[in-house]
Parts: C-alpha cells; structure tokens; sequence
C-alpha cells in the first residue's frame, strides 16, 4: 500500500530528520521553559 522505492526514500528521509530535528528542538525548549518557571516559582 505504502510502498517505497528507492527516489521516494531518497527524497522522503531528509524530511524526516528535519522533523526529528524541529521536534528535538522543541522539546528542548520546553524542558528549558519548565526548568525556568520553577527556579521562578522558588523565589
């Protein structure tokens, strides 16, 4: 159903990593923004 030659797989995992990459990004950031609401909500 979903079948992938060998041109969709080439064209289709750099998309993939550049999610990965936007996702681990964001993460990221989120873990910073709770770590700095804590240190905040300590004061």
């Amino acid at each position: 159903m979903f079948g992938l030659d060998a041109y969709t797989f080439e064209t289709f995992w750099p998309s993939m990593i550049l999610i990965g990459v936007m996702v681990g990004a964001l993460a990221w950031g989120w873990v910073k923004v709770r770590h700095l609401m804590e240190e905040d909500g300590d004061k």
